[in-house]
């Protein structure tokens, strides 16, 4: 049976593992309070999005509450990529219980985080300067998707991706790590452009 490898964490991965946990946390408060229909912050989102809160459309308070539910599991995700050793199973699990996570669990989620939300973020700087750069389009939307919501995206993907590297090089199956954070960053990439790909052949 494979061991850990024992290599240090240095404090800075070991950091981003927790301001990863930190910004999720912050995302699902944010998630949970207009989820349940707090109305303070809506401005600095899209048209489309703050008039299907104005009509309480349920279809975004279903896309809410999946996001909050997501982002939680993001502070467990970030909090076990840099954990001493990994983590293991709940004891109460049956037939798992006990058991360590295994590493590409971890990783592949991690990267393809860490890559979507990167991406994301880019495409919302994009939109940003895109519509500060045309008067007939400049809204106070798309400001803050320059100044505020890309760069926040593009924060926590990297956060992400800085605690799925920690573990990556602390895994004892490296062919298998690399594997599962390659495809991760893969498919992070692309649920990210899939909405330029839809744009073009639309």
């Amino acid at each position: 049976m494979t061991e850990w490898t024992p290599i240090p964490r240095p404090w800075s991965q070991v950091r981003a593992g927790h301001v990863a946990a930190g910004w999720a946390v912050v995302f699902a408060i944010r998630g949970t309070y207009w989820a349940l229909g707090g109305t303070v912050g809506l401005g600095t989102l899209s048209p489309d999005i703050q008039r299907a809160a104005a009509e309480r459309d349920p279809s975004l308070f279903a896309a809410l509450w999946i996001t909050v539910a997501l982002e939680l599991v993001g502070v467990l995700l970030a909090l076990a990529l840099v954990s001493p050793s990994g983590k293991t199973l709940p004891n109460r699990l049956p037939f798992v219980g006990g058991k360590k996570v295994p590493g590409w669990m971890l990783l592949t989620p991690a990267w393809g985080a860490g890559t979507l939300l990167a991406g994301h973020g880019g495409l919302f700087v994009g939109f940003g300067v895109l519509g500060a750069s045309r008067a007939n389009t400049r809204t106070s939307a798309s400001l803050w998707y320059l100044v505020f919501w890309g760069p926040w995206f593009m924060v926590g993907g990297i956060l992400f991706m800085a605690a799925g590297w920690s573990y990556l090089r602390r895994s004892p199956d490296r062919q298998t790590a690399v594997t599962a954070s390659v495809l991760g960053a893969l498919g992070g990439f692309a649920v990210a452009g899939a909405p330029l790909i839809a744009s073009a052949l639309a």
